[in-house]
């Protein structure tokens, strides 16, 4: 019995939590490649839920899941679940441009018959403006630009056909 806990006690010194630049690079990948989702959900649901910012990200990782799942009501309770984690968040520091940023993504790649697009528009101004009074570009900033290129890119290549 003393031997299995010290091997419980041994193994779980191994496992860090993951860090601030671990879950944004995570949250991209996730965003942008379905099949890094499940990934990002697991290492979201691992972290302690106690802070704004990691309540935002892990109401993405759940609301990301409704498009890994194929249960219609367990897809509406993910995304349930994950929009009330992010609201949550941006009511506790509506003044953080990172949690306006994890919802716009969210947001734009939601559902319309969802009814979670209002406040797009509020959010990308929030966004812009934290980006243009930065002297250093975080990298949600860079990711965000990237998915704003990508976003027009794919536009164009639409409209084209």
């Amino acid at each position: 019995m003393i031997g299995l806990i010290l091997i419980a006690l041994l193994t779980t010194g191994d496992v860090k939590p993951a860090t601030m630049p671990e879950i944004r690079v995570s949250f991209f990948q996730a965003a942008t490649e379905i099949g890094q989702r499940e990934d990002f959900f697991k290492m979201m649901e691992s972290l302690p839920k106690t802070s704004a910012i990691v309540k935002a990200y892990y109401g993405a990782a759940q609301a990301m899941m409704a498009e890994v799942v194929f249960n219609p009501y367990t897809k509406l309770n993910h995304f349930v679940e994950g929009k009330n984690f992010i609201e949550e968040a941006i009511d506790e520091r509506p003044e953080q441009a990172e949690l306006r940023y994890v919802r716009y993504l969210i947001q734009l790649n939601a559902p319309d018959f969802l009814d979670y697009r209002r406040e797009i528009p509020d959010d990308l101004k929030i966004i812009y403006a934290a980006i243009e009074q930065t002297k250093e570009e975080e990298t949600w900033m860079s990711q965000f630009l990237e998915y704003r290129s990508l976003q027009k890119a794919t536009l164009e290549a639409n409209r084209k056909k």
